[in-house]
């Protein structure tokens, strides 16, 4: 996975909608992987490289989790351009700062929200579903 290429590749017809997680930890990648995989979610995993946004836009997901803090390209800046390419999608912040800080970096960084890292799987996934409710219902 070193080439940040996708680690899998699932049918993409599922229950909850095809889900694009970056992040530049392998951790947090195989655990909401694994995790939202079982909950019914086609997830897709990126580590954070150039080019990721392509592949991402590609794919065309319902959902991306975007790591706010990442060394080579920031959350912010992915984050702007997935927006003007990914309207239909739910674009979330994924980070362990305080909602303090998050709340004005989803507004600069054009995401729909933002999602706590370090929640449980299933908080988690409650969390996504409720934010992609209300954008649909938006």
């Amino acid at each position: 996975w070193a080439s940040g290429a996708p680690r899998r590749t699932f049918m993409s017809e599922t229950r909850r909608g095809r889900l694009a997680v970056i992040d530049d930890s392998e951790i947090v990648l195989e655990s909401i992987d694994e995790g939202l995989t079982r909950l019914g979610w086609s997830v897709r995993t990126f580590s954070n490289r150039h080019g990721v946004t392509v592949d991402i836009i590609e794919w065309q997901p319902d959902v991306v989790l975007v790591d706010v803090n990442m060394p080579l390209l920031t959350g912010e800046s992915v984050m702007k351009i997935l927006s003007s390419r990914l309207g239909d999608s739910l674009l979330l912040l994924h980070s362990s700062l305080p909602v303090s800080e998050l709340r004005p970096l989803v507004r600069k960084a054009e995401a729909d929200g933002f999602v706590a890292k370090g929640s449980d799987i299933a908080a988690l996934d409650r969390q996504i579903l409720s934010l992609k409710a209300a954008k649909s219902a938006a």
